[in-house]
């Protein structure tokens, strides 16, 4: 049951430098623009920088990453919410 006792956290997403277009100096913000929890993807001098602390791990940016090979690593919660019945 998702509410607000109960936060949907399934993980929390990484961007791996090396493969992001963005860090390569190519101009790319789609993950940041897609991504449905407001400021958790942001950029900083044209880099997504991504707030672990506010990731759901939804995957959405990983969907949309245009990167011959996928540049957002998702990163299961280790520790998930206990169900509030």
């Amino acid at each position: 049951v998702l509410s607000a006792a109960n936060p949907p956290i399934m993980g929390t997403a990484f961007i791996t430098a090396q493969l992001c277009l963005a860090y390569q100096h190519t101009p790319c913000s789609i993950c940041s623009e897609h991504c449905p929890v407001e400021n958790v993807i942001r950029l900083e001098d044209g880099k997504p920088v991504i707030a672990q602390d506010s990731c759901t791990g939804c995957g959405v940016c990983r969907q949309v990453c245009p990167a011959p090979e996928n540049a957002i690593l998702l990163m299961p919660a280790l520790a998930r919410p206990q169900l509030q019945i």
